[in-house]
């Protein structure tokens, strides 16, 4: 650090988490370093002083990550300060704190763009308020496995992020299943959402997706595999309302049914459609979507019974007419086809377009299509390693 001086520009010690001694040290150094933007201390046992000289020595930070780097200390004044010192930071990654209950938000500087509080169990409405009050300009909210705040309280932050364009909010179990409880209604005043990750939350219902449908018509990507507890197939006929899809997943929704998924991809932009487990669909649906979603690049079909080899006839036809006579250079540019434990499992054609990639074992959910760009940013965004690259040679 004394060598570079202004030329470093991004420090990542990750690699260092398991050293105990590590954190003051680094922090009492970081004057040397004035020009660092990026900052990743991810699993690295930081204290209120070590946090509060971060924001001493490099006011114009612009990214920090401090996943799990409060285990045995309540980091509430060390980050009221460096909140209030650095005015500039754009991303902002707390999660997996589990102690943190939220009380220094309410010195969230105005120009946060990207906040990761996934897997904070502990915080207060408070901290929800000071969301609300100093993120007006927020783009992307990661707050996975945040199932401990009342509905009412998610509504009001919902309500407050106009300009949210990114919003990952999975693996929400709820604290309220009552009669007449209230539903995430708010989620459809997000009008310039382009990214919706909602896959197994419990909250998510036929209401819910009526305001999606009716509200979110700037969506690019919408992930609401198996939350499927409230979802009924009127329900999901909403989602046909979303006219800019390019990217649906809908595993587990055995709901579905083949007139409902046959008005949804009338939707000609559909590059990934993920029909994992959707046991109600069949050959008629299926091939419909093939024939007018000229762009499907991706398409799991995987423990769908009713879907067979039939739909090779229309595959082997959309890809002569894409391609010709060509043959592929790469996987990549082929078309994946997914249909494991299907109708078509063990029933593949001998011969088949070369342009059709099948995969014939079950894929995790976030692999199949694992470079769409949703969640390439979904992974980016748990800290910008991507800045790596600005870094300056000594």
């Amino acid at each position: 650090m004394k060598r570079a001086r202004h030329h470093l520009k991004v420090i990542d010690l990750i690699g260092f988490r398991l050293d105990p001694k590590l954190n003051y040290s680094l922090c009492s150094s970081l004057n040397l370093v004035p020009c660092v933007h990026t900052l990743n201390l991810d699993y690295l046992q930081l204290t209120n002083s070590s946090i509060s000289l971060i924001g001493r020595y490099l006011p114009k930070l612009k990214h920090l990550s401090v996943r799990n780097s409060f285990k045995h200390t309540n980091m509430e004044k060390g980050l009221s300060k460096l909140f209030s010192c650095c005015q500039s930071l754009e991303t902002l990654c707390v999660s997996e704190n589990e102690i943190l209950k939220g009380d220094c938000f309410e010195n969230l500087p105005k120009s946060l763009k990207t906040l990761n509080i996934s897997c904070c169990f502990r915080l207060k409405p408070s901290a929800i308020n000071g969301i609300q009050a100093n993120c007006s300009n927020l783009q992307t909210l990661i707050m996975d496995q945040m199932d401990t705040l009342q509905t009412q309280q998610m509504n009001n932050i919902f309500m407050a992020l106009k300009n949210l364009t990114s919003l990952h909010f999975s693996e929400c179990y709820g604290t309220e299943f009552y009669e007449g409880q209230p539903n995430l209604l708010a989620l459809g005043n997000l009008s310039q959402l382009r990214e919706m990750h909602v896959y197994d939350n419990l909250l998510i219902n036929d209401a819910v997706l009526r305001a999606i449908g009716q509200g979110c018509r700037s969506l690019l990507l919408l992930n609401l595999s198996m939350s499927n507890r409230g979802v009924t197939d009127t329900g999901l006929r909403h989602i046909a309302s979303l006219r800019s899809l390019n990217e649906l997943r809908l595993t587990g929704h055995r709901a579905l049914s083949d007139n409902t998924l046959i008005e949804i991809i009338n939707n000609k932009k559909l590059k990934v459609l993920v029909l994992g487990k959707c046991t109600n669909i069949s050959n008629v649906s299926v091939v419909m979507a093939i024939r007018n979603c000229k762009e499907l690049k991706t398409l799991d079909l995987s423990y769908c019974p009713n879907v067979n080899q039939i739909i090779f006839k229309e595959l082997d036809k959309q890809m002569s007419t894409r391609f010709g006579r060509s043959t592929p250079t790469s996987d990549l540019k082929k078309f994946n086809l997914s249909v494991s434990r299907s109708g078509i499992h063990g029933c593949i054609p001998q011969k088949y377009s070369p342009w059709i990639k099948i995969i014939d074992h079950y894929e995790n959910e976030g692999l199949l299509g694992s470079f769409s760009p949703g969640l390439l940013v979904a992974r980016i965004l748990h800290f910008p390693h991507a800045l790596l690259r600005d870094l300056h040679p000594v």
